[in-house]
């Protein structure tokens, strides 16, 4: 007898680095017996570039990037550039790659639950570790303390990868931690200067209200809040207690950067974060011989630069599959523009009856957010429950599930998600973000982000081209970005020509009445479930329309800029860092949005500090003419009167509505500002909004305390050439006040006489202001004298106002596709009384 074994043993088995002869040797499942050819074409281009350092490779969703990825690092592995690591950025999708990898017949390892102890396989070079991104990348990485060198290292769903690294490179106070009072205490005088109510309202405990602590304010604790952090650091660590176990794992990483940080408070947290990440603090990713990089939607590259200091080679020459490939059958929905009756609120209900698997994706776990559909029947996963839960779909069908803030590393196959919700933008997981997109509302750069969370979101329910599904868009501020034309161009080709889609075959519908709507849209989904022949049809004619957009992208030097200015400054060589941001604004400036140069000046007038602070001051107040969201100077600020001249009121709401690519958006942004101009909401969401009517009805509008100096009124309109309103909001009152106090109306006074001091002298007494206050009630105090001239807007008139704004709003949307010109809209704001010669006699009245 013999060994059946022993007779086909290979002597010497030859190990192939070439990924189409790695993967022809493979023991794999039957269904994988050849590679697509989008697969082939992209390993052919990696194989013969493989000893770049840095590679990114962009492959559509569903195109096959675990097997491709597998194979790089297996490649690597038998030519000798080991160990492989794949990172994953959550444990879901370390599962699948796990998973997968049985199928492919690739050998993979991961540590087991609870362990730090490398797999043997792995430090053999006989398999590719599979493992999250937090375990590789903390400040007490096992990496770094067993010295363990890294050969190549592979990024999956490398976006959400650099969101994970900024996390690990920020300490985070809770509120609920002693500390954070420590140091509220030392910000507090600064932040008061910069601007008192959000500082009253951080101190009250309001979480949607952030401020930046100024970098000089920063800088001079710096030596305090370095010991009170070094000392939690060396101590015993609380496992119970989420911030000193926070400061334990990041202090290692930030502790010698900690001059270059951003310092941002809300009413829940303080975070400190830095300009660019240290990255190179890892040196086993800094000296891997390859680093790979996969994405499907990673639309800013430069962001690698940024973050992770890849080579801008690498950006410049991407490996992109040269065919076309489709990204799945998406019937795209925003409900309200077939009635404008299905807005979020009513979606749950509606959903609850649909007979298909579900997911809902919000942005966080805030009540307001997840309620709704808690009761209707949907469950909220966590991520103690997420991977058993999504495993459920294969067998299920009608499950209806809500996760909060999970737009990527969930990959939801055929009828595991037949219907997927995404209600309202991503919230961003950092106050460093979140801080961003509002004092850089216009930027390109934050638009793009943006179009990358939506596009992440969208993209969890089709998984490859075969698949199909439904996605419905709600809430106003997602609404209202898609239905922007200038937002559309930076999504992809085939999600844009989808939304269009959708937008096209609603208009064909006949929806006089809630009722009716809601049975059109199911009606019109069914078509979807039911795999209707003319609907399939009629969405892949459409969908070969599609072109991509071309938009100028930020060319790489504004990235490569900041990051060499980071560097430079973390080498103290502040002058050439101030002088790197210097240079590149001026060369960009007319690339640049006016929010982002001020962004930038402020990060160049904080090198400027370290070695001339009057230079950095006087940079701070010119970074603040550019962008008056961000910190005033230490020294204070001049006020910057509305000196353009005014042009037509028609002509700027003609502007308004030109940049909507359907009427229904016009009414979701007016909704949007309106449901904020509420008595007992909060003061600065008020403000904001009332700032953003008088935009809408084409007025210039300022917040002078916000954006220059307290004290000053809280909103200021120039209606015309000669006319202004001078707002001071009083809306936190409570509806029970029956009088204006004395102080309330000396304020209002005092903001007149600093509008009549500012805009006119003896050369110009056509100048004519008109104070308005913003209260419950029009009866004065015994005590209180107001200035004459004082007009008061209460509740009564407050809703006229909205009423007839929201008309106005409803008007140019149902006439959307009729040419408006400023004739029509003249009419109609006469008719709404909307001009500025009846707005104050219409929605002011006189004070008792």
């Amino acid at each position: 007898m013999f060994n059946i074994d022993d007779l086909f043993a290979i002597e010497s088995e030859e190990k192939f680095i070439e990924p189409d002869k790695i993967f022809a040797s493979l023991l794999k499942d039957s269904k994988y017996e050849y590679l697509r050819d989008i697969q082939t074409e992209i390993l052919n281009l990696w194989f013969s570039e493989r000893n770049e350092k840095d590679t990114i490779l962009k492959m559509n969703t569903g195109a096959g990037k675990t097997l491709v990825g597998l194979l790089m690092l297996q490649s690597s592995l038998n030519e000798g550039v080991g160990p492989a690591v794949y990172i994953c950025p959550n444990l879901q999708l370390v599962d699948q790659v796990i998973e997968n990898s049985k199928l492919y017949g690739i050998k993979c390892v991961t540590f087991e639950e609870n362990s730090s102890s490398f797999p043997s396989e792995f430090l053999e070079n006989d398999a590719i570790l599979v493992t999250v991104f937090d375990k590789v990348f903390n400040g007490r990485s096992i990496f770094e303390k067993y010295d363990i060198s890294i050969g190549t290292i592979l990024f999956d769903d490398a976006h959400a990868c650099i969101s994970k690294a900024r996390e690990k490179f920020t300490i985070k106070i809770e509120r609920s931690s002693d500390l954070y009072m420590e140091l509220f205490n030392l910000f507090q005088t600064s932040l008061e200067e910069q601007d008192l109510g959000s500082t009253k309202s951080i101190y009250a405990g309001g979480s949607s209200t952030i401020m930046q602590v100024p970098y000089w304010t920063w800088i001079s604790n710096l030596e305090e809040i370095a010991r009170k952090f070094s000392n939690i650091a060396e101590a015993k660590v609380s496992y119970n207690d989420s911030t000193r176990l926070n400061i334990f794992f990041n202090w290692p990483l930030l502790k010698s950067n900690l001059k270059n940080c951003n310092v941002f408070i809300s009413g829940n947290c303080i975070e400190i974060t830095p300009h660019c990440l240290p990255i190179d603090k890892f040196t086993y990713f800094k000296n891997a011989k390859r680093r790979i990089f996969m994405s499907a939607t990673l639309l800013d590259d430069s962001s690698l630069i940024r973050e992770l200091n890849i080579t801008s080679k690498a950006i410049k020459n991407p490996l992109v599959n040269t065919s076309s490939y489709n990204i799945g059958e998406r019937m795209i929905l925003i409900p309200t523009l077939i009635h404008n009756s299905l807005k979020t609120d009513r979606l749950p209900k509606i959903f609850s009856d649909v007979n298909q698997n579900k997911i809902v994706l919000v942005p966080s776990n805030y009540k307001g957010y997840t309620n709704k559909w808690i009761e209707n029947s949907a469950e909220l996963l966590d991520s103690s429950s997420i991977n058993a839960k999504i495993k459920t779909l294969k067998d299920d069908n009608n499950s209806f599930f809500v996760l909060a803030n999970r737009y990527d590393g969930i990959d939801l196959h055929g009828d595991q998600c037949r219907v997927l919700i995404m209600e309202g933008l991503a919230l961003s997981a950092t106050l460093y973000e979140r801080f961003l997109k509002g004092v850089r509302p216009n930027s390109k750069i934050m638009k793009i982000i943006l179009s990358q969370q939506i596009e992440q979101g969208i993209g969890r329910s089709t998984r490859s081209s075969n698949d199909y599904s439904v996605v419905i868009l709600t809430g106003a501020d997602l609404e209202t970005f898609i239905l922007s034309k200038e937002n559309l161009k930076y999504l992809s080709a085939q999600t844009r020509k989808q939304i269009e889609i959708g937008k096209e075959f609603v208009k064909k519908l006949d929806c006089a009445d809630e009722e009716k709507a809601e049975e059109s849209m199911k009606q019109v989904m069914n078509a979807q479930f039911t795999r209707n022949p003319s609907w399939i049809k009629f969405h892949s004619v459409k969908l070969q329309q599609a072109k991509q957009e071309e938009f100028k992208k930020l060319p790489l030097e504004l990235a490569l800029a900041e990051r060499k200015a980071y560097d430079l400054a973390n080498s103290n060589n502040y002058e050439d860092a101030a002088k790197t941001i210097s240079d590149i604004i001026n060369k960009l400036k007319d690339d640049l949005d006016e929010s982002d140069i001020g962004w930038y000046m402020q990060i160049e007038a904080s090198y400027l500090y370290n070695y001339n602070k009057e230079e950095a001051l006087l940079k701070q107040k010119k970074a603040h003419e550019y962008n008056t969201n961000i910190c005033k100077s230490l020294d204070g600020l001049k006020y910057k009167k509305i000196l353009k001249k005014t042009s037509r009121q028609s002509k700027k709401i003609l502007e308004y509505v030109n940049k909507f690519s359907d009427g229904n958006g016009i009414i979701v942004d007016v909704n949007n500002i309106l449901q904020n101009l509420e008595f007992g909401k909060n003061s600065n969401k008020f403000e904001e909004s009332l700032k953003k009517l008088g935009e809408f009805l084409g007025y210039y509008s300022q917040r002078p305390e916000k954006e220059f100096k307290n004290g000053l009124p809280d909103g200021l309109w120039k209606m015309s050439n000669n006319e202004y309103i001078i707002f001071e909001a009083k809306n936190e009152t409570l509806a029970s006040r029956k009088v204006i106090y004395k102080d309330e109306a000396e304020q209002i006074t005092n903001s007149y006489n600093w509008f009549k001091n500012e805009y006119t002298n003896s050369s110009d007494n056509e100048i004519i202001g008109y104070p308005v206050l913003i209260h419950q009630t029009n009866k004065t105090d015994d005590c209180a004298y107001p200035d004459d001239s004082v007009r008061i807007l209460t509740n009564n008139e407050l809703q006229k106002l909205k009423k007839n704004s929201l008309d106005f709003a409803k008007v140019l949307a149902s006439n959307f596709n009729e040419n408006i010109d400023e004739a029509f809209i003249n009419k109609n704001l006469e008719s709404y009384k909307l001009t500025f010669n009846k707005f104050i006699n219409n929605y002011t009245i006189k004070f008792m």
